[in-house]
Order: structure tokens, then C-alpha cells, then sequence
């Protein structure tokens, strides 16, 4: 009876430090097995309620004013950032 729980306690330390490393595993076991369904089922158990809707700082902007604004910004800057002078003639006339 003490070795059996000895053995049972060095087995409960054991998952209990390398609880991460047994979650990543576990998903990366769902995934490679195509089972998607599992993945997201065990994303949604191991997060609990962790997880919020929305996000709620972006680049240090907080607020939603302030993180439309920076994503605003950033997707112009992205489109807007080869300047073909010819074809935005071409977008005006028509």
C-alpha cells in the first residue's frame, strides 16, 4: 500500500509540472489526427473563461476609439503603400 501511494503521488507531481506540456500535447495529438471538432472542444475545456470576445489592447492603444484608429492607420498605411500614380488615375475617371 505505501509503494502504490508513493507511486500515485510521484505520478500526480509529475502531471502537475508538466500540466502545459500535457495540454500542448494533447492538442497536437487532435490535430494531427484530423480531428478538429476535438481540438476546439479541448481549446474551449483547457481555457475555461479565460478567453474575452474582443481583444483589449492593440500596439498599447486601449479602448475601442483608440484601437479602430491604430488598425485605421496601420491598414492604410499597408494599401497605401506602393504608389502607382497611374492607376489611381485610372480608379478616379472612372
Amino acid at each position: 500500500m505505501k509503494i502504490t501511494r508513493a507511486r500515485f503521488k510521484l505520478a500526480l507531481r509529475y502531471c502537475k509540472q508538466h500540466a502545459d506540456m500535457l495540454r500542448a500535447d494533447a492538442l497536437a495529438n487532435s490535430l494531427s489526427c484530423k480531428q478538429h471538432d476535438k481540438f476546439w472542444k479541448l481549446v474551449n475545456k483547457f481555457n475555461d473563461s479565460k478567453a474575452t470576445k474582443y481583444v483589449q489592447v492593440i500596439d498599447g492603444c486601449t479602448g475601442e476609439a483608440a484601437i479602430a484608429e491604430r488598425l485605421r492607420a496601420h491598414y492604410e498605411q499597408l494599401y497605401n503603400s506602393v504608389n502607382d500614380h497611374e492607376s489611381m488615375r485610372q480608379f478616379n475617371a472612372r
